[in-house]
């Protein structure tokens, strides 16, 4: 006699066991592919926050250096003497890709200093910054110091 497939006296209690240990079976699969997917989806999120936050310091970081550029232009082996206090806001959409973006600018620099203080924080749609500062060398005309947030 096998107890998996007993005889005619029994069949519907092999039916039931059968019926129970699949629907166990199935259950723990189901809660294995839910944990799986809902594993996924919370690495999917991170990775689009994360890409989102890269784009977002690359741009400010980009701000920073064409701001650099600028004040290159501008201020090349100037009279230090002057206190510069200048900010501005750009914004920055990319249709094609569905990215918007405004970008804060600020200059600052005391008064017979020999660099100027870069800022630039960079906002996307959905709320979040990220800010990058930086030092221009008034006298060497150079981009140094960087300190991103």
């Amino acid at each position: 006699m096998n107890m998996f497939f007993p005889s005619s006296k029994r069949r519907g209690a092999t039916l039931i066991v059968t019926v129970l240990i699949s629907f166990i079976l199935l259950s723990v699969l189901s809660l294995v592919a839910f944990n799986i997917t809902v594993g996924t989806l919370r690495i999917e999120e991170w990775q689009t926050e994360h890409y989102e936050e890269q784009q977002l310091l690359f741009l400010a970081r980009s701000g920073a250096a064409a701001l650099g550029s600028q004040l290159k232009k501008e201020y090349w082996k100037a009279d230090n003497g002057e206190e510069i206090n200048k900010s501005g806001v750009i914004n920055v959409t990319d249709a094609a890709r569905g990215f918007a973006a405004s970008l804060d600018l600020a200059v600052s620099a005391d008064a017979n200093a020999s660099y100027m203080r870069i800022k630039v924080t960079a906002r996307g749609a959905g709320g979040k910054s990220v800010s990058a500062s930086c030092r221009y060398g008034r006298d060497n005309g150079e981009i140094y110091g960087w300190d991103i947030k």
